[in-house]
């Protein structure tokens, strides 16, 4: 009784509702990825920068789709609204400074100083582990042959957050139990140009 009560829980305390999903509220999720990317002169990591482009002074690709790297100068300082479903349909792919085999599905965007993560597989429930709360939201759906499972938060200097994705799992006697599925971490420390953004 008390192991099923633990992860009830656990499961309110770590997914946000549909009201506050980072799609937007009473929205539905976007996926990561659709729409054409933003032009240079709404970019909002860049894309007109030096530092959003590739070798070739071409933008970053990633398995066939473009991904621009984080330019810390065009992300601004002010805070603003969570961005809408059209902003988000219009924005580009950003590249994770870091990512291991077990976020492989992950795919991330930027609008103006908004991040969101979206990555692919059965996920149980996302949670914030370390840093601040503030604007942070969770968002997990799909259909059943494709869920996923988002991550919003705002993106500013001095940040540091860590989120943690739980995957649905059985603990030694076979009762139901959530594992660790990957991590996904945001951190702009002070005196660095751009912000880091790991999943693994």
């Amino acid at each position: 009784m008390n192991r099923r009560l633990a992860v009830g829980v656990f499961v309110l305390a770590a997914v946000a509702s549909p009201g506050v999903a980072p799609a937007g509220p009473g929205e539905p999720a976007v996926r990561a990825g659709e729409g054409a990317a933003a032009s240079p002169a709404g970019a909002p990591v860049g894309v007109g920068s030096p530092a959003a482009r590739g070798p070739e002074g071409g933008a970053v690709s990633a398995g066939g789709a473009e991904e621009l790297l984080l330019d810390g100068e065009a992300i601004p300082a002010e805070a603003s609204k969570p961005p809408t479903v059209a902003e988000w349909l219009a924005a580009p792919r950003v590249k994770f400074t870091r990512k291991g085999p077990a976020a492989a599905g992950c795919r991330a965007q930027m609008v103006r100083a908004w991040l969101r993560v979206r990555c692919e597989g059965q996920v149980f429930a996302v949670s914030l582990v370390g840093g601040g709360p503030e604007g942070v939201a969770f968002w997990i759906g799909g259909p059943v042959d494709a869920p996923f499972g988002e991550l919003l938060t705002p993106v500013r200097r001095g940040d540091r957050r860590v989120f943690q994705l739980w995957a649905p799992g059985k603990d030694e006697a076979g009762m139901f139990a959530p594992k660790p599925m990957l991590v996904v971490q945001e951190q702009w420390i002070e005196g660095q140009r751009s912000p880091v953004l790991t999943a693994w």
